[in-house]
């Protein structure tokens, strides 16, 4: 599986951290091994074109700004593995 992904800045890493270890602690929910690493995403799929598709990511970072987002509440993924995220408000920016 693959996935086209913003990673967070340090200072909302660690909040994601922090908030990962208390649900831990708190309700017993693993470590989330598929996403270990906090961010958003913008796709996910089986696979995709690496080799083309690496070159117009490279083009589209640095073509674009850093953009605020804005997060709406708490849902979930269902599956044998569930997955508990933090959706995120479409905006112009991200758009």
């Amino acid at each position: 599986m693959h996935g086209i992904v913003s990673l967070l800045d340090d200072q909302h890493t660690e909040l994601v951290e922090k908030l990962w270890a208390e649900m831990a602690q708190r309700f017993g929910v693993g470590n989330p091994a598929a996403t270990a690493v906090p961010h958003f995403s913008y796709h996910v799929a089986k696979d995709y074109d690496l080799d083309r598709l690496a070159g117009i990511l490279e083009r589209l970072a640095r073509e674009t700004a850093v953009f605020p987002i804005q997060a709406t509440g708490i849902a979930i993924f269902p599956g044998a593995e569930s997955v508990i995220y933090i959706p995120v408000a479409r905006s112009l920016a991200l758009t």
